[in-house]
């Protein structure tokens, strides 16, 4: 049996990240030494390698405890998995055909920016370029809400890529 911090060496993880794993119940159960430390076996070392790898390709903590509950329960997460891989691909898919849209409004903004002539009046302004994206001078209205679904908004106010 292992300490936390030897685990977290072992796995490439930090100790912050084996106490969370371990809080959220998805190491299961731990030993306790007699001075209450932690006590994990080299399967902990294993499974946490695996979440690595899991995380790696885009499963969720949420996810990982699930593939965990269903092999302990004796049978192959297989079927799981490939639910959720295959519902991945799709969401990937979907990001990737918004990517590509944004990136054309991207690109029809720059080209716009190469032919803008001067404003008249910038007191009425502060870039026609980026106020030109709604429906009220007949472009597609997509644009707003495209930039939208590509950028996540936090709590601090700012926009920063999803």
């Amino acid at each position: 049996m292992i300490q936390i911090g030897k685990l977290g060496k072992k796995a490439g993880v930090s100790t912050r990240a084996v106490r969370y794993y371990d809080r959220i119940g998805l190491l299961g159960t731990t030993e306790r030494s007699p001075s209450g430390y932690r006590l994990y076996g080299e399967e902990a070392v294993a499974f946490l390698e695996f979440v690595k790898k899991a995380q790696r390709v885009g499963f969720t903590l949420e996810e990982i405890k699930t593939i965990r509950k269903i092999r302990i329960s004796g049978k192959k997460p297989c079927g799981y998995v490939k639910e959720r891989a295959q519902k991945k691909v799709e969401q990937i898919e979907q990001k990737i055909r918004e990517l590509e849209d944004l990136r054309k409004l991207l690109v029809d903004i720059q080209k716009e920016a190469e032919t803008e002539g001067p404003l008249e009046d910038l007191s009425q302004s502060i870039c026609p370029l980026i106020e030109g994206i709604s429906t009220s001078n007949g472009r597609d209205d997509s644009r707003s809400s495209l930039l939208a679904s590509c950028y996540e908004v936090h709590d601090y106010g700012t926009k920063t890529e999803s």
